[in-house]
């Protein structure tokens, strides 16, 4: 039985790993806070795990983490503050019209209760009490998600229905997660003034992990299969911006600010994570369908962002999007 605890620990520190090596590299082509907020929830689902393997293999390791964890649960704190703000970031990047203050409200709650929860009383009803908010707070997360689309069923592209059954199994998870915490706690774990005994490990939540990691590797994979496109700083190509109708020349062999001029250009205009996708291959001169085509969504949706963007930089066409971002480089305005 132990070797198959230790196998399934380590299938589950090199499949978080993974992940994390995933997104490490999307990050470091793309610059997006979605893949740098995955990377840091994996990074803590490592190191819980190793803390809970700990507990199972190392026995005075184990005693002193319980009886810590009755008075100042300061580490499991921690993981479930850093897990639960990624969780809301990642769905702040993925729905970025959907209103955030609630969240933040969600996530204060969360806080506040687990600072004065382990203050009070002692036993098994603490313990539970302890974890409820955390599961309630992904079940809150993944429900008011799942209504905002229901809301706005126009952003459903394909890439948002995969999004979508992510909610859903965030939201099943979250209801076993705490039907197993219920069971665990107050039928197998032991609360005794000379012992005290706590099964550390949720099996439910390492199945939603397992699939969260599944999701993950999925879509990281197919953004590194699509365009890494670098953008010409176009002073590199001279003092004069190329007509509308030359095409976007632009995209050529990229100098070495040319990311720089197009993160600059993005975050001054309040583009989105997928705006900038979009906005890379359209200044590459690439049709609606090309686009669809690049990013694994409807051209629906590819129309939708296009417009968007648009109406953020004040342009009604691409020929004009083109001079701005020129205009824009030769300012150089960050500097």
């Amino acid at each position: 039985m132990d070797i198959l605890i230790f196998i399934y620990n380590i299938f589950l520190i090199v499949l978080y790993t993974m992940v994390l090596t995933f997104c490490i590299i999307n990050y470091r082509h793309k610059k997006r806070q979605l893949t740098a907020a995955t990377a840091v929830l994996f990074l803590f689902y490592i190191l819980d795990n190793i803390i809970i393997y700990m507990t199972e293999f190392l026995d005075g390791f184990s005693v002193r983490y319980d009886l810590q964890f009755m008075s100042a649960p300061a580490f499991k704190t921690l993981i479930f503050l850093v897990t639960s703000f990624c969780l809301v970031s990642i769905q702040h990047q993925v729905l970025p019209r959907r209103r955030k203050n609630r969240d933040t409200a969600a996530l204060v709650l969360l806080g506040l209760s687990l600072l004065f929860i382990p203050t009070a009383g002692y036993g098994a009803f603490k313990v539970w009490l302890y974890y409820l908010p955390a599961q309630l707070f992904t079940l809150y997360l993944s429900v008011s998600g799942l209504l905002y689309l229901k809301k706005h069923p126009g952003e459903l592209d394909r890439e948002m229905h995969s999004y979508k059954s992510l909610l859903w199994i965030t939201a099943v998870f979250s209801l076993l997660i705490m039907t197993e915490d219920t069971i665990v706690i107050f039928s197998f774990d032991v609360y005794s003034d000379i012992m005290v005994k706590i099964n550390n490990r949720s099996f439910s939540e390492d199945m939603m992990s397992i699939l969260y990691s599944a999701y993950a590797l999925i879509y990281l994979t197919r953004q590194l299969q699509g365009p890494l496109i670098e953008i010409q700083a176009p002073g590199k190509a001279g003092n004069t911006a190329p007509a509308p109708d030359d095409g976007m020349q632009a995209m050529t062999d990229a100098g070495p600010d040319s990311n720089t001029v197009f993160l600059h250009f993005a975050s001054h205009y309040q583009l989105t994570s997928r705006e900038q996708d979009i906005l890379r291959i359209l200044l590459t001169d690439k049709n609606n369908q090309e686009i669809s085509d690049a990013l694994f969504i409807s051209i629906g949706t590819v129309k939708t962002h296009v417009h968007n963007i648009f109406q953020k930089v004040n342009v009604t066409k691409r020929s004009q999007l083109l001079k701005v971002y020129f205009e824009y480089s030769k300012d150089m305005p960050w500097k």
